[in-house]
């Protein structure tokens, strides 16, 4: 519940949340791990159920009805230790980024930050896209949401305003 409670105040109250949340890699990766089981399982079972295509016709077509359930698996494996690994190399990049313009920050704290966001939207993007008529635009708009939150990270971690 912990983590559930950090979510909803990231996205409703982030620059108050970014303000007073403490945490490092370990948590970070608590959060997007959690994030992405979660998210592993809604997208797991939007493709068993067929959902998300993904070519699995053609795939059935060849290996049987089994093809479907092997890939949801795979995906509830995947998605977890994939969400991990980008969200590193994301905030890694990001990191190198500030630091050559210059800024002053800390990999460890801004990573957690982005953690506290990302997991959540995730999960919401996974759920987004089982509604394949409207998911665009709203992943879109997800989309855009976390890019003000990145800024409010930025603002945090690197003390520097627009």
């Amino acid at each position: 519940m912990k983590y559930f409670n950090e979510w909803v105040e990231a996205l409703t109250k982030p620059a108050q949340t970014f303000k007073k949340e403490k945490g490092d890699l370990a948590d970070g990766a608590k959060h997007i791990i959690l994030g992405g089981i979660i998210a592993g399982i809604i997208t797991s079972i939007g493709t068993f159920f067929g959902v998300f295509g993904y070519g699995l016709d053609l795939l059935t077509t060849f290996f049987g009805a089994g093809i479907t359930l092997f890939v949801a698996i795979l995906t509830l494996i995947f998605v977890p230790i994939l969400s991990v690994i980008a969200w590193l190399v994301f905030s890694a990049i990001l990191y190198i980024i500030a630091v050559i313009f210059g800024f002053k920050g800390n990999f460890e704290r801004q990573s957690f930050l982005i953690a506290l966001y990302s997991a959540p939207l995730a999960i919401m993007n996974s759920l987004i896209n089982l509604v394949p008529v409207i998911s665009f635009t709203l992943a879109f708009l997800a989309f855009a949401y976390s890019l003000y939150l990145l800024y409010l990270v930025f603002i945090e971690v690197y003390k520097k305003g627009a």
